[in-house]
């Protein structure tokens, strides 16, 4: 008895008790979950699978989890595995910042190359006609006042060749987005992290095709996640670094990166709310009067922004329909699992609710969601839809794990075949819209050919490793983790970045889809999480 009261008096005892706190009934309860999600959800989308199968395998996939994160928690507590204990690099901020921004430019310059003008894709279609038409509210009118400035302007009227003006669009965005990454990895390195981690971060942000291929793309969701980072990280510098000689310019962009979250994507509105709320907080706990103030400014400017946009262009109002995705499947779910239960009342109210109830799909509300007729009458939808809840809550739980499966299951793999896996249409879109006068030409055949294999033929699915990778899953249970870490460590500092990360999260749970643009917004906010609750609590100069 008296070795081991000495043992655990000792520094090697100190040790055993770090370790056995880490070993805890939270990491227990997040193993539980991690596990009972995704043999639920593999359980939904495998009707030949046997309920045993899945009563089975929770136990096992649980106790592997809880392993597995134990080691990693262990390893990661001690700080000397991924921070430098001294200055042993002595680049400059500015200098750091544009070497990252120049090696990320350079390493998707080949894509760009190969898929020139740039990926006129997604919604693109939809936005470059509304300058001659009706401006609509539903997709942001920033980024479609941005889209067809490089179009009309610098393509139509400046070069009279609308594919130079993608071009130029392309490369801007590149810059652009470049810098806002680089921006993340200089806190990583102002942070003191070592060198090989860090290197392993720019490599992935390098060549990653969520990264390459949607800098060149023209989607909301490139900057919007670009933004995200920005914000994020201009917060951090500040309370890391509170005698920084740069806050002026830290306070601009975090004052300008939040309005660009607000108006580059309808749901960004949310997070800064919660980012609102703990200024709030801040300002009667710690009398932290700049935070509030900044966070002010950036929602007040940002709606009068939006506003006034929306009445200068006389812009259409974005339909609630946007925001129904979830409650939509539910009902539809019903509809199709417990047809013979429902009343012919309420079989009817489904059938007009959704005109295109036959192009339901548990996986994509746009097929139902787009036509739907909630707006006709919202008191009575909503009380169909909790009364229709309490009847039926497996079918509702049901339809919203299938909805959300490519959050919750790394094995899942329909967000990669969301748009299906023909015409340039895999993981990662690669279609050229047709009828805007824009010429794909590739400079790098061979490139385009291995990335269409890749990503369009969804060929990535069969490389172990990138399969991983290129899972929102995977990076939606890295923030769980980490969140749970942050609490387990007690990582206060990490507050604030939880609260928009969990908020930004939640509000894809409810979105019509999952696609990999989607979760590249909160992938950015990994490596600044990570350095919050694994951190040395000193910096680098």
């Amino acid at each position: 008895m008296g070795i081991f009261v000495h043992i655990l008096s000792s520094r090697t005892g100190s040790m055993i008790r770090s370790k056995l706190k880490l070993l805890s009934w939270r990491r227990m309860i997040f193993s539980l979950f991690f596990s009972v999600i995704h043999c639920f959800v593999f359980y939904l989308q495998h009707d030949d699978v046997h309920y045993l199968v899945f009563v089975a395998d929770v136990p096992l996939v649980t106790a592997l989890i809880y392993f597995l994160t134990g080691k990693l928690l262990i390893f990661l507590h001690h700080s000397d595995n991924l921070y430098r204990t001294s200055a042993e690099e002595n680049t400059s901020a500015k200098n750091y910042f544009l070497y990252v921004s120049g090696i990320l430019f350079l390493a998707w310059l080949p894509v760009f190359l190969a898929y020139y003008p740039g990926l006129f894709t997604y919604d693109v279609h939809y936005q470059i006609p509304q300058a001659q038409e009706t401006y609509l509210n539903w997709q942001p009118l920033t980024h479609t006042l941005l889209l067809e400035f490089f179009y009309y302007i610098i393509g139509g009227k400046l070069f009279h060749h609308y594919t130079v003006g993608i071009a130029a669009a392309t490369i801007f965005q590149m810059v652009l987005f470049a810098m806002m990454l680089s921006f993340i990895h200089l806190y990583l390195y102002k942070c003191g992290l070592k060198r090989r981690i860090r290197y392993i971060v720019i490599g992935l942000t390098a060549f990653l095709p969520q990264f390459s291929m949607l800098a060149i793309s023209m989607t909301k969701d490139t900057l919007f996640s670009g933004f995200c980072g920005v914000f994020l990280t201009a917060l951090l510098f500040e309370r890391k670094f509170p005698e920084d000689s740069h806050r002026r310019l830290l306070t601009v962009l975090y004052v300008v990166s939040g309005i660009g979250i607000i108006l580059f994507r309808s749901n960004g509105i949310f997070p800064i709310g919660g980012i609102l709320l703990f200024s709030v907080y801040e300002l009667f706990s710690r009398k932290n009067k700049s935070f509030f103030f900044r966070t002010v400014a950036v929602v007040v400017t940002a709606v009068v922004i939006q506003n006034m946009l929306t009445v200068i262009l006389s812009a259409e109002k974005n339909p609630k329909n946007e925001m129904l995705s979830v409650p939509y499947q539910q009902i539809a779910g019903v509809y199709y699992d417990n047809y013979d239960s429902l009343t012919d009342e309420e079989k009817a109210y489904i059938q007009h609710l959704f005109p295109t109830l036959e192009r339901y799909k548990p996986k994509l509300s746009d097929g139902i969601k787009n036509f739907a007729k909630a707006e006709e009458n919202m008191k009575e939808f909503i009380s169909f839809y909790f009364r229709t809840g309490l009847q039926y809550p497996y079918t509702y739980i049901k339809s919203f794990c299938l909805l959300n499966a490519g959050y919750l299951s790394v094995t899942d793999i329909t967000y990669s075949e969301i748009y299906g896996n023909s015409m340039r249409q895999g993981v990662l879109l690669s279609d050229n819209k047709e009828g805007f006068d824009v010429v794909h030409h590739s400079y790098l055949s061979f490139l385009e050919d291995a990335y269409e294999l890749l990503y369009t033929a969804n060929q990535y699915l069969n490389i172990i490793g990138l399969n991983v990778l290129l899972s929102p899953a995977f990076y939606f249970w890295i923030i769980l983790f980490l969140y749970l870490s942050a609490i387990m460590l007690k990582k206060k500092n990490a507050v604030p970045l939880v609260i928009f990360s969990g908020v930004l999260i939640f509000t894809l749970l409810f979105g019509p889809c999952v696609l990999v643009r989607y979760a590249l917004s909160y992938t950015v906010c990994i490596p600044l999480l990570f350095t919050l609750v694994f951190d040395n609590s000193h910096g680098v100069a």
